[in-house]
């Protein structure tokens, strides 16, 4: 893998069944991850089903200051912003949420934060979403709200 402004990141290898020139089919995911500097891929031969994944991590090559902005101008670029409310103490959060995130990941964050407590679920649409989701998967649109109340 080989990005524009940076350099080399690593190989990724997968075992594909020999067929005839645009017959395999080959899918492939790159996932952010929500640490600076975490990529992961995985790819799939939807023929055989083999299957290979792999998390790259760019380590001591950005400054602090250069991850910071890296990181900012990625949230504008994907980020969902939504509102956070909490039913009880009617406090609001303005949020951004990763659209890879999941849920449960989601939460511990509103925890450190201050916004969610335990025995707390976070309400969209008036479901409770589950921890084990990711965000994009849910269907959560820019300027949503989403409710946090007891469960």
């Amino acid at each position: 893998l080989m990005p524009e402004e940076e350099g080399f990141l690593g190989d990724f290898m997968i075992d594909i069944e020999p067929m005839p020139m645009h017959e395999s089919k080959i899918e492939i995911a790159f996932e952010v991850g929500e640490e600076f500097g975490i990529l992961r891929v995985t790819a799939k031969d939807q023929n055989s089903g083999n299957e290979r994944k792999v998390k790259m991590e760019a380590t001591g090559r950005l400054s602090k200051k250069e991850k910071n902005r890296w990181m900012k101008k990625m949230l504008k670029m994907q980020a969902i912003k939504v509102r956070v409310v909490n039913v009880e103490t009617e406090d609001v959060l303005s949020y951004y949420l990763n659209p890879n995130a999941y849920i449960g990941d989601v939460k511990q964050e509103l925890m450190q934060k201050g916004i969610l407590a335990d025995g707390f679920g976070i309400f969209y649409d008036d479901a409770e979403l589950d921890d084990d989701r990711q965000v994009k998967e849910i269907g959560i649109k820019a300027g949503s709200a989403l409710e946090v109340m007891q469960k």
